[in-house]
């Protein structure tokens, strides 16, 4: 079909000057288009492989326009998804796609001022826009404060082979509104995000030109086509935003910023990078010294507590204090709202020091002293009875007129015929039961522990099958909503190297879906898990320096072997090439990634 080229706009026709004067955020607002990052989808493909985006991940979308960027990594992965830009339309615009999710926010602000939180966010898309940040420097510390450690900077920035001549970069200017600096070239972005980050990972594109019909075509589509953001507008109106955007795609063809440019002085370079943190709290303290990435486990206790919550309603995630009791690790999860599961006297008092409550304390571990016992009862904590004899003895409290707060840990079974060695049998449980019940001590619940650290939600579900039941009864009998506690076993990366960790709604639906399918409503249970490495592990690095040099022996760490002092891993996935089409016809962009503080385990070796 032929297409005529439309008049030049006429400013005195209604609506045709606002067009031309809108500023290039607020115009691509107006025409509703995506405004997609160098590479378009590929590139957040790349960028989610690349930084290991997660359900459980919050991203950051930076000068986001209409959401493209964060909106498309949300559908891939299900991560949570704030905006921020400078423009109101284009965020209203991107509220307008988002369709009320719940997990897309937006806000208009300013990149170079966030009105956000320190250490908030896991990941940062900041695409190409920092080549068009006016106060960049003060913009990328900002994004650097809302990092969390470990965190990661994705971007898809353009540099120059060669500087251009002025004149093409006076058509872009006038295009879009920003006159690019011709001196930008790849040393210089280096050299710009070396200030906060170091690169940890790099893949390039190929990128094809697009020709002036192409061009055109395009433009055609995106402002005569069925595009709801320009339902009702005026012809006039639609053919002023016609003349602007093919100016700006045909001024910019062969422009240095744009990636769709494939010309020949246009190359790219998007990166995801870490910062030094580590290596600045290193050089200050002396060696050896653990470090705790805190940010980074009050972000993952709220994500796995999220996770369950979103399946069961009445939920209660118990931080196990056998992982690790120190203050600032302990203090911190209960300001996040987790309660406290203690295995001996020594811990119950530190939880209670530390600020727990007693309802907020559950008492497990095979081995309870009388004295440890009763020291609970009194308090008020609920106690997780792991054998006959403790039965016994809290029978014997509430005889005495202490109200014991029980719970009956259940044996796993380990095959056909063997059973796990803590826990009650089922001969047991229902011994159990008649013991309580002659004492007037009502069971609020029960407890068991996989053993495992699994990938996958089968174990738990397992052993809910075992007891079904037994837990059917329970729920009949329950005055409130029936405890299941299934413990912890939630992986960290050492339990499972080389694997890819699934998100905790992987484990809190696999549960869910076996509690409905026996009978057991989500609604009418309080579930208890006990996580305890799967929160810190990954969030710690022990710090140790070399002290001595041998030949023999390479080096020696300042803390010795028998600490499993743990390397700080800098490496992400490989890096890829993309191929299947023609080199004579293709411009690069390399995709990269920036990481702020990477904290993680990843084996024994010394320093």
């Amino acid at each position: 079909m032929l297409f005529r080229t439309p008049a030049a706009p006429d400013p005195s026709q209604p609506g045709v000057s606002a067009v031309l004067n809108k500023p290039y955020p607020d115009f691509v607002a107006f025409l509703g288009q995506h405004n997609t990052p160098p590479g378009a989808f590929r590139t957040i493909d790349e960028w989610v492989r690349l930084a290991s985006v997660e359900r459980d991940s919050r991203i950051l979308d930076l000068a986001c326009t209409t959401g493209y960027s964060g909106r498309n990594a949300h559908e891939l992965t299900g991560a949570a998804v704030h905006g921020i830009d400078i423009s109101a339309d284009a965020v209203e615009q991107a509220r307008v796609y988002a369709a009320g999710n719940r997990r897309l926010t937006y806000e208009v602000a300013d990149a170079a001022e966030l009105p956000l939180p320190d250490d908030h966010f896991s990941h940062v898309l900041g695409g190409c826009n920092f080549g068009f940040i006016q106060e960049r420097d003060r913009a990328l510390d900002e994004v650097h404060r809302v990092l969390q450690p470990g965190g990661l900077l994705c971007t898809a920035t353009f540099y120059y082979r060669q500087r251009p001549p002025e004149s093409l970069l006076d058509q872009v200017a006038h295009a879009i509104g920003v006159r690019p600096d011709g001196a930008r070239d790849r040393e210089f972005w280096d050299g710009f995000f070396s200030k906060k980050f170091k690169l940890v990972n790099g893949v390039q594109h190929d990128i094809l030109p697009l020709g002036a019909r192409k061009v055109t075509r395009i433009v055609r589509k995106s402002v005569y086509g069925r595009t709801p953001a320009l339902a009702g507008v005026s012809r006039s109106v639609r053919d002023a935003c016609f003349h602007r955007l093919h100016e700006t795609r045909r001024d910019t063809r062969r422009a240095p910023l744009l990636p769709r440019a494939g010309d020949r002085y246009l190359e790219g370079a998007s990166v995801i990078a870490e910062n030094l943190r580590t290596r600045a709290v290193s050089a200050r303290l002396p060696t050896p010294f653990y470090l705790f990435d805190l940010p980074a486990i009050e972000s993952t206790t709220h994500a796995m507590a999220e996770a369950w919550q979103d399946e069961f309603p009445h939920f209660t995630l118990a931080y196990s204090y056998k992982t690790n009791a120190l203050p600032g690790i302990t203090t911190l999860l209960r300001s996040c709202g987790a309660a406290a599961e203690v295995v001996s006297g020594a811990e119950l008092a530190a939880a209670l020091m530390d600020g727990f409550t007693p309802d907020e304390i559950y008492f497990d571990g095979p081995v309870k002293l009388q004295q440890e016992l009763t020291d609970a009862v009194a308090a008020g904590v609920s106690v997780q009875a792991d054998s006959l004899a403790e039965v016994e003895e809290l029978a014997g409290l509430a005889r005495q007129g202490h109200a014991p707060r029980v719970c009956l840990r259940l044996a796993v079974r380990r095959g056909r015929r063997r059973w796990s060695r803590f826990g009650l049998l089922p001969d047991e449980f229902a011994e159990a039961r008649r013991t309580l019940g002659k004492a007037g001590v009502p069971v609020r619940g029960v407890h068991f522990n996989t053993g495992l650290h699994p990938l996958d939600p089968t174990p738990y579900r397992s052993v809910l099958r075992q007891w079904r039941t037994h837990l059917q009864e329970l729920l009949a009998q329950a005055p409130e909503p029936l405890i299941i506690d299934i413990g912890g076993g939630f992986p960290a990366t050492s339990c499972a190297p080389g694997s890819e960790l699934p998100p905790w709604s992987v484990y809190a639906r696999g549960v869910a879906e076996e509690c409905r399918s026996l009978g057991l409503p989500p609604k009418e249970i309080r579930m208890v898990i006990e996580p305890g490495r799967s929160l810190v592990e990954d969030h710690a690095v022990l710090v140790a320096s070399v002290a001595v040099r041998k030949k023999r022996l390479r080096r020696l760490g300042d803390a010795g072997r028998r600490h499993k002092p743990c390397a700080i891993d800098q490496r992400l996935a490989p890096s890829r090439r993309v191929r299947g089409v023609r080199e004579r016809r293709v411009r690069r962009l390399r995709v990269d990634v920036l990481r702020v503080g990477p904290l993680r385990r990843t084996g024994s070796r010394a320093a």
